[in-house]
């Protein structure tokens, strides 16, 4: 009978203790953010990216737009190729954004069409963007940087 006991007071501590909550810090190095979103689709409407000092996450939670990123909820850590892959864009980027008084390039999938988001934080330069996928509306400096942005998310599925 005290054997019972024993097992079940130990049962219960450890259900007890395993069901607490992780306590999960927010980033607050330097990053890109990067994705794309389409209004009318069926499947993987919204795909993004974080791109932080020594790893890639994907955001599990948004899958439709308006909802928001959540890097720090259910993160899935991609691997170091991919880690890799995605560093290529902080080569490119394109710094004079950071001088833009506007945050919305085009009519970001006002017709279908989809949009760009992305967010940059490097020390004191920070920023937001929804940049239109029709690079006709778009300023031509923006070509080369969305191109490999779409191209790195569809390596990255």
């Amino acid at each position: 009978m005290m054997k019972t006991i024993r097992l079940l007071l130990a049962v219960f501590s450890i259900s007890l203790f395993s069901c607490q909550e992780e306590v999960v810090h927010p980033y607050e190095g330097d990053y890109l953010v990067f994705g794309n979103f389409y209004g009318e689709c069926l499947e993987e409407c919204v795909s993004t990216f974080r791109l932080e000092e020594n790893r890639l996450i994907k955001d599990t939670q948004a899958q439709r737009i308006g909802q928001s990123v959540n890097f720090e909820k259910n993160p899935q850590v991609l691997s170091q190729d991919n880690f890799e892959l995605a560093q290529e864009l902080l080569t490119i980027f394109p710094s004079q954004l950071l001088t833009e008084s506007d945050s919305t390039f085009g009519c970001p999938d006002c017709y279908d069409q989809g949009g760009l988001y992305i967010e940059y934080q490097q020390g004191d330069e920070q920023g937001v963007w929804i940049i239109d996928q029709t690079q006709e509306d778009v300023p031509a400096y923006l070509h080369e940087f969305m191109d490999r942005v779409n191209e790195t998310i569809q390596l990255l599925q």
